[in-house]
């Protein structure tokens, strides 16, 4: 699983739980963009968790049959 969530309006925060590095970017389309590049290296289907204030949103991406994510991931 990858978790992205808004630290503040042009911080997007993306962690692996099981990992201490986090990336930022500017946008949240960003950031999924590049969890979703994550997923296609890793060559295996994960879930996208993004969080926004209060709100949780969540999405599956497989690369092998590459759906759009919150709109991205084409």
């Amino acid at each position: 699983m990858i978790q992205i969530e808004r630290a503040r309006n042009d911080l997007w925060v993306v962690r692996r739980p099981e990992s201490a590095v986090t990336q930022g970017f500017p946008t949240a389309r960003a950031a999924v963009e590049f969890a979703c590049g994550e997923i296609r290296r890793s060559d295996a289907p994960s879930w996208i968790q993004l969080w926004i204030g209060e709100m949780d949103f969540g999405g599956y991406f497989d690369p092998a049959d590459p759906r759009p994510v919150f709109g991205s991931c084409q």
